[in-house]
């Protein structure tokens, strides 16, 4: 049964070139040169297929030259300097200043895990679950 939903999405998905349609290509980098450069993912970077949907593509910036010239936006997310970071656990803890000194002190102390902080979405999903619990 998923079966015949997956096949009824990906004929109406072709049937209308992919309008009103957001794909989003999580990791670009990450999949092997074959699968980037030849077949579907090729012709979905290139609008060859689906020419009218919209793509997201999150990748490091050093797989960027994979992108083609007609990219609409491009936003490159930096990572966190030192200060930047200390500054974003006090201003999401600021109803509970004690918590941030508690988090700052444990994160000088466990350099692997501070080391992830400087990438703002691990750092979010951090002060989410530290707010947990």
């Amino acid at each position: 049964m998923a079966s015949d939903l997956g096949h009824v999405c990906a004929a109406h998905l072709f049937k209308t070139s992919g309008k009103h349609v957001t794909i989003l290509l999580d990791g670009l980098d990450e999949l092997p040169e074959g699968l980037r450069d030849d077949g579907f993912i090729a012709e979905l970077l290139e609008h060859q297929a689906l020419p009218f949907c919209n793509i997201i593509v999150s990748s490091r910036p050093h797989a960027s030259a994979y992108l083609h010239d007609d990219v609409l936006l491009r936003v490159d997310i930096l990572g966190f300097a030192e200060e930047d970071r200390e500054s974003f656990i006090k201003e999401s803890l600021k109803k509970q200043p004690r918590k941030a000194e508690i988090l700052l002190d444990y994160l000088q102390t466990h350099s692997t895990i501070s080391s992830l902080c400087f990438v703002p979405f691990i750092m979010t999903v951090l002060l989410f679950l530290y707010k947990q619990g």
